[in-house]
């Protein structure tokens, strides 16, 4: 186990958008986990936020998918003024490019769990131990770590 401190208003955050990522549909199609928002190819973590993307509720209104952390807007975690992927994460869940971030949020997952109950299953995780999984690189090891978080009904 790879210990991280998790500030209490970033605990407060992974609870709420786990809560939102665990109400949507197995089949909910407007989720992946390659892009913060993604339409055309043209969003990247440098790019702005697109608070047009996933309104509140979670349904999008101009065709975009987005990742755990886009849903976050979505899950009523607020931008607050920022207007980049990295300083949102940063401020309202783990630092950006970390082990952590990567575990939780990374890109990576697209091809071994994506879905947004894998992706809360992994908040739920970091959150009741209090970090990743020590061999957090090996994604296909690390599924059977969060896997009793997944929820039933997903």
């Amino acid at each position: 186990m790879t210990l991280a401190k998790i500030l209490p208003h970033h605990r407060r955050n992974l609870e709420k958008l786990a809560t939102h990522l665990e109400s949507l549909p197995a089949d909910y199609e407007r989720f992946g986990m390659r892009d913060f928002l993604f339409k055309s190819g043209e969003i990247s973590w440098r790019a702005s936020i697109d608070l047009q993307g996933v309104p509140r509720g979670g349904k999008p209104v101009c065709g975009t998918v987005a990742c755990a952390i886009g849903h976050g807007i979505a899950a009523g975690i607020k931008r607050d003024g920022v207007k980049c992927w990295a300083v949102y994460t940063t401020k309202n869940f783990v630092e950006f490019d970390t082990h952590e971030f990567e575990w939780l949020f990374g890109s990576g997952w697209w091809s071994y769990d994506d879905t947004p109950q894998g992706a809360a299953a992994r908040i739920r995780y970091y959150l009741e131990n209090g970090g990743i999984p020590v061999d957090h690189n090996r994604k296909d090891k690390t599924i059977q770590c969060y896997a009793p978080y997944l929820k039933e009904d997903a």
